[in-house]
């Protein structure tokens, strides 16, 4: 596995954009990286992928070697990102953008087939495929429409690829266009006011914690958090210490 690609841009339409300019494969690894109601992974590849570099300006690998679908997802043959609203917001997704390279020559052809698959089908259909991923230089967009929205939890895309060579390369390579760059587009939306129960679940008296983990342990109703114009209720609870941090 490996890391690399940090998540630059936001907004309301590219939620995130991956910064590769300048990348030699591997990247810079990144942390997490939240603004404006989404938190994002750097891009990483999964077990079955090996990195390599040479290829400026892009993330590559190789052992894209299986024959089919099938094998590729069973062999983790892919690269990965994984995107999170954080609380109080929901995503909308409308299209995820990128550009894909393959070498070719002797026993360096990298894979044919390419597919885009996510973790909310838990990666069962693909949602774009090609056959015939580019070996211009430059690269070829291959991107997917998406029609999604209220997602509240995280969302994982894995690119896998297939018919390759061992040693043959895929790469996502950078764009001169940020939609392209790859790009995650769609909106983050701030959930509207609404009336909040106190439980004080997680046991800490503070108004903005909460538990992304384990909603039966959130301290407000919902496991999220005060916004303006919520109603606060606090019946029926023995609630006398409350702090707003």
């Amino acid at each position: 596995a490996f890391t690399g690609a940090t998540p630059q841009a936001f907004g309301q339409s590219n939620l995130v954009v991956w910064d590769l300019y300048g990348k030699f494969s591997l990247g810079s690894a990144s942390t997490n990286y939240s603004a404006n109601g989404i938190q994002a992974t750097s891009i990483t590849g999964g077990p079955g992928i090996s990195v390599q570099g040479g290829i400026d300006s892009a993330l590559g690998a190789t052992r894209f070697f299986m024959t089919n679908a099938s094998d590729a997802i069973a062999n983790q043959s892919y690269f990965e990102l994984t995107v999170t609203p954080t609380v109080n917001y929901s995503l909308s997704f409308s299209a995820l953008n990128s550009m894909l390279f393959r070498t070719t020559g002797g026993t360096t052809n990298g894979p044919t087939n390419a597919a885009w698959y996510w973790s909310r089908n838990n990666y069962a259909t693909a949602l774009a495929s090609t056959n015939s991923v580019s070996t211009s230089a430059g690269g070829a967009a291959f991107n997917v429409s998406l029609s999604t929205n209220g997602i509240t939890d995280a969302t994982t895309f894995r690119l896998y690829g297939w018919n390759g060579d061992n040693n043959g390369k895929l790469a996502i390579i950078a764009s001169a266009s940020a939609s392209q760059n790859p790009a995650l587009l769609g909106a983050a939306t701030l959930r509207a006011a609404s009336s909040l129960a106190w439980g004080g679940g997680l046991g800490n008296g503070s108004w903005a914690a909460y538990d992304a983990t384990n909603a039966t342990k959130a301290n407000w109703g919902g496991n999220i958090t005060p916004i303006n114009g919520d109603t606060l209720v606090f019946a029926g609870t023995t609630q006398t210490n409350t702090t707003n941090n």
